[in-house]
């Protein structure tokens, strides 16, 4: 059980869902569905069904099938685990550590548990308590990368970035194909301001995803190839795939270091390749609003105004989660776009709404929009 840190805070409970267990899931449901029916009283049968509904997205049906296990036996540590993971992936922080606690009583050596409440510790920023949970990991376990690859990212989010790139490269010594710690590593080498590092160890994850897809020729893997290619169809936006938000996480992730590139001016074209995994971004993880707003700031930026009124009118339609500081530069932004396209009554409606924020442009850009638009207000 791991947490990869991008772009957009990608978290891998469970670790890596591998496509060959993907194909069970059904028969998995079967078989542990049909041990639970038949022995209702079975507390392990009752555990490893919920471990399969958690993969299977069914967090409710899980969470009753670990209660019950726990009931049948109050000492059971793995239950008390698999329990904790529900309810981070219901960002119940304070329950999952509760739960990985109760885990770690009656099985000090329940890697899982620490690797659990290191995660939980991280996502409410108790960094120390994280740090020291993902140390007592890799002491269990030191052959392994799940310790050094959550230290590293507490480590990331810390801004320690030399400890941080030194756990990602312990993590690889022991794991040369977690694409998982590739893209932290990248992140890590973009904040330590080598973003030419940075775009290398970024292609090596995607190799690591596009490898693990080749090996067992997996279907989604003709989607990846065409969004690798930009052929942006239909037919790729429609597929669904497993580490799809991960490989989104990755390109945006290297569009950032694209962006650093192109702002010092240090490669050619480094301002198409950003779009380009943006927009490769948004393929993989079109929910995630966050690629639209940056797509659209850099479109606008590029002054291609109808991109940057298209990935902004999408952003702030579906802005839960924008603070109001970035929602006034979006809406700022949009009405310049519009005022471009000489679409005056979006312009206009966005000053409005910038007025009501408190945060109104300045007399300046008022004076103007007056101006090329002949409207008072």
């Amino acid at each position: 059980v791991a947490a990869g840190v991008g772009v957009v805070g990608v978290t891998l409970l469970f670790g890596s869902i591998s496509f060959a267990r993907n194909k069970d899931y059904l028969n998995d449901l079967r078989l542990y569905g049909h041990i639970v029916e038949v022995f209702p009283e079975n507390d392990r049968g009752s555990n490893n069904f919920a471990k399969i509904c958690v993969d299977h997205n069914d967090h409710e049906k899980a969470l009753n099938l670990l209660n019950t296990a726990v009931y049948i036996d109050p000492e059971y540590s793995d239950a008390f685990t698999n329990r904790g993971i529900v309810y981070h992936h219901r960002q119940r922080y304070d329950v999952a550590i509760q739960n990985a606690t109760e885990a770690l009583r009656w099985n000090p050596k329940n890697i899982s548990a620490w690797n659990n409440r290191g995660n939980a510790f991280m996502e409410i920023k108790e960094f120390e308590r994280a740090v020291s949970d993902f140390t007592e990991v890799i002491r269990l376990s030191p052959f392994d990368s799940n310790g050094y690859f959550g230290r590293a990212n507490v480590y990331f989010t810390m801004e320690a970035h030399a400890e941080a790139l030194a756990d990602c490269d312990e993590a690889l010594k022991r794991n040369p194909n977690d694409f998982k710690v590739y893209n932290t590593k990248g992140n890590v080498l973009k904040k330590m301001g080598r973003p030419l590092d940075a775009l290398s160890t970024f292609e090596a994850a995607i190799e690591m995803i596009r490898k693990e897809a080749l090996s067992v020729k997996h279907p989604w893997w003709d989607a990846v190839e065409r969004a690798m290619e930009f052929d942006l169809s239909k037919h790729v936006y429609a597929m669904s795939y497993p580490h799809q938000k991960t490989l989104a996480a990755i390109f945006g992730n290297r569009a950032d270091a694209y962006r650093m590139l192109w702002e010092s001016k240090t490669m050619p074209n480094a301002e198409q390749h950003m779009l380009n995994d943006l927009t490769r971004a948004i393929v993989f993880d079109p929910q995630n609003v966050e690629y639209f707003r940056v797509r659209g700031i850099i479109n606008f930026q590029l002054q291609r105004f109808a991109e940057a009124k298209s990935d902004l009118s999408v952003a702030l339609n579906n802005s839960r989660n924008f603070n109001p500081q970035v929602m006034a530069e979006m809406l700022r932004l949009r009405a310049k776009a519009a005022q471009q396209m000489r679409d005056f009554d979006t312009a206009w409606a966005d000053v409005r709404r910038l007025q009501e924020m408190g945060r109104p442009p300045s007399d300046n850009e008022l004076m103007e929009l007056r101006t090329i638009s002949g409207r008072p207000n």
